[in-house]
């Protein structure tokens, strides 16, 4: 009897075991997006969410594989929903939220260039304090990395946003670039200087850039898709978090 009562007792024990285990598992549903994106790639990493909203387009949507964070698209015309956490038709899905992309902004008269997030043939060119939407030719996409109309192959155009969905802009945009080839040269930018190993510099002319230091060399790195670099969080982030009015102190 003492044998029998003890083999019901660990058995019991092992059950209660099992269900505190499998509690201890889940995770509350979080339904509201997080503001601060380095918290969402935190919790990826933490494997305690596998779908997150993406605040710029309905239809997309942030999945969670291994750890990290990949921007992912519904097919066949239909919308991220949230409540479900799966693609659906759009009249079941509330898109009140979304946030338009800011475009850039134009702080001086050196020529740069921008992601323009409703077409991957196009792009911003700020040139002489002027902002203009570019377009490449042929069958050629705009890589933003690299900042050059290439083959298709090497483009990412996984953060497009359809364009009829693009926010009318109230600022002044042209088509069409001046002819003139004389460019003013540009002021001098200022020195980047590294004091360590694994610092992070922002770029003082370009709020999507900045540049990461190894052994004593600053490098100039690119956020992808419309992000913004976050010198508080040390991270890429959504232009909503970031104050870009500083550029080119």
């Amino acid at each position: 009897m003492k044998v029998t009562g003890t083999l019901v007792i660990l058995s019991v024990y092992f059950v209660l075991s099992i269900v505190d285990s499998a509690t201890a598992r889940q995770v509350p549903r979080r339904q509201l997006l997080s503001e601060n994106k380095s918290d969402i790639e935190e919790d990826c990493k933490n494997g305690l969410q596998n779908y997150y909203n993406y605040p710029y387009d309905c239809q997309k949507y942030y999945t969670c594989r291994e750890g990290k964070l990949y921007l992912s698209t519904c097919q066949d015309d239909l919308y991220w929903n949230s409540e479900l956490r799966s693609c659906d038709i759009q009249a079941n899905v509330n898109c009140s939220k979304i946030i338009p992309l800011p475009h850039p902004v134009c702080t001086d008269s050196r020529t740069t260039f921008y992601i323009y997030p409703y077409n991957c043939k196009k792009f911003y060119e700020c040139y002489e304090n002027v902002l203009y939407i570019l377009e490449c030719p042929d069958d050629l996409l705009w890589n933003n990395d690299a900042k050059v109309c290439d083959d298709s192959y090497n483009v990412d155009c996984s953060y497009i946003i359809p364009e009829n969905a693009a926010p009318t802009s109230t600022s002044p945009v042209t088509t069409e670039r001046p002819t003139t080839t004389t460019v003013p040269p540009p002021p001098t930018k200022p020195p980047v200087q590294c004091e360590h190993s694994g610092q992070y510099i922002p770029d003082p002319y370009n709020c999507s850039m900045y540049y990461e230091c190894s052994n004593g060399v600053p490098v100039s790195m690119s956020c992808p898709g419309g992000e913004y670099w976050n010198p508080d969080e040390e991270t890429c982030d959504w232009p909503f978090n970031v104050d870009c009015r500083n550029l080119f102190i």
